[in-house]
């Protein structure tokens, strides 16, 4: 269906930029792809990013500052209970994987895993977003410890790490696996099971699993 507006265009181009490097990386990313998907020209696509490498460095900003701001949002609905927080992405992570079976969730998974000409640039979004990630979950693991939802032994940099890496496992599995492959994703059951190994159990987070 034909765009109506310049600014509708553009934030279309980079959804579908963004679902394109999500499920291939970089080589995925076809100017033609789109412009037939929205029913534009190719030169519709350039007036709006010069380059394919601009175009891919736009998409990728902008998938990364919103997953932050919603895993940021999450975190913060459960301050000082990462435990909780934990299970909470998780089922995020179970939804998107239901609703887009086959659909890579992770546009920096894709790129840092099909890597074959991808610029520097794009590659140095992708690690500071999971730098970024875990930083915030170091700090909310920190938080949980001080108020005793965390046990005290868990070295909260190591976790954070631990927690990032079963995420980005959730990213190169979507994308390489077909639709009927799976039941059910793995990592969401992966990140309750850490949820349990690190917390300072209640009676009523032991009652809800």
């Amino acid at each position: 269906m034909p765009i109506r507006s310049a600014v509708g265009t553009q934030a279309q181009i980079v959804a579908l930029a963004v679902y394109q490097l999500k499920s291939g990386g970089y080589e995925e990313l076809h100017f033609g792809a789109i412009a037939s998907a929205l029913g534009v020209t190719r030169a519709n696509i350039h007036h709006h990013f010069s380059s394919k490498r601009n175009l891919a460095q736009v998409a990728l900003e902008e998938f990364v500052e919103n997953r932050l701001c919603l895993l940021r949002a999450m975190i913060d609905r459960y301050p000082s209970d990462f435990p909780s927080a934990l299970d909470s992405i998780g089922e995020y992570l179970q939804k998107l994987y239901s609703d887009h079976p086959g659909e890579g969730l992770c546009a920096c998974s894709a790129l840092l895993l099909n890597n074959t000409g991808v610029p520097p640039s794009l590659k140095e979004v992708s690690k500071d977003y999971f730098k970024e990630l875990s930083v915030l979950f170091q700090a909310a693991i920190v938080r949980s410890q001080k108020a005793g939802t965390v046990q005290e032994s868990v070295n909260a940099e190591d976790m954070a790490w631990e927690c990032v890496l079963l995420m980005v496992g959730v990213g190169v599995l979507s994308g390489s696996l077909g639709v009927h492959e799976l039941a059910y994703h793995p990592v969401p059951r992966l990140l309750r099971k850490k949820a349990r190994e690190i917390g300072a159990f209640s009676q009523d987070f032991l009652r809800a699993g």
